[in-house]
């Protein structure tokens, strides 16, 4: 009896085993078919991710081509925004001067005052020291302006509208001479 028990109880032993393994079985397939399908999935998104990847290169290499040209163009605009800087800054100064100019003319009395001065008999006291400021002749470089008989009269004028400031002065300027 204990032979039969023992007997029973390996091939109880045996069954369990082979319905343990058989349990192991199924499971270790349905995990391989489970794997199976993930591989094929990722490698159907792997070739997409390499195409998402070579678009990515392709679109990085363009941005820096870009971003090149960028830096270029604005190397120019900045060398061409230099020179016209420069050149206003000379215009700035041109029309300063002119303005200058034209205030020290507009200070002057007028050229047919200064003639009758200079044409007057002198004095014994304007021998030693002048009086009349109109004597004193313009400085050097200052433009002196004379009336032009052939200029058309300041109604006959059309009216511009003037852009800048620097225009309004100058041409305000010019009328206060004239």
């Amino acid at each position: 009896m204990v032979q039969t028990m023992l007997v029973d109880l390996l091939e109880f032993g045996t069954w369990g085993f082979q319905v343990v393994l058989f349990g192991l079985l199924v499971f270790t397939l349905i995990y391989a078919r489970r794997l199976d399908r993930s591989i094929i999935q990722m490698r159907a998104e792997r070739q997409t991710l390499q195409e998402l990847i070579d678009r990515i290169g392709t679109s990085v290499t363009a941005a820096i081509d870009a971003t090149d040209r960028l830096t270029k163009e604005a190397g120019k605009s900045s060398a061409v925004l230099d020179e016209a800087c420069q050149a206003a800054a000379v215009a700035t100064k041109r029309l300063d001067d002119a303005i200058s100019q034209a205030t020290i003319v507009a200070n002057m009395p007028p050229l047919m005052e200064r003639q009758e001065a200079v044409e007057a008999p002198l004095k014994p006291a304007m021998t030693t020291q002048p009086q009349s400021t109109h004597l004193i002749a313009p400085p050097h470089g200052v433009l002196t302006a004379t009336p032009n008989s052939l200029a058309r009269p300041s109604s006959s004028r059309r009216t511009v509208k003037l852009q800048s400031r620097a225009e309004r002065d100058l041409v305000r300027m010019l009328a206060d001479v004239t």
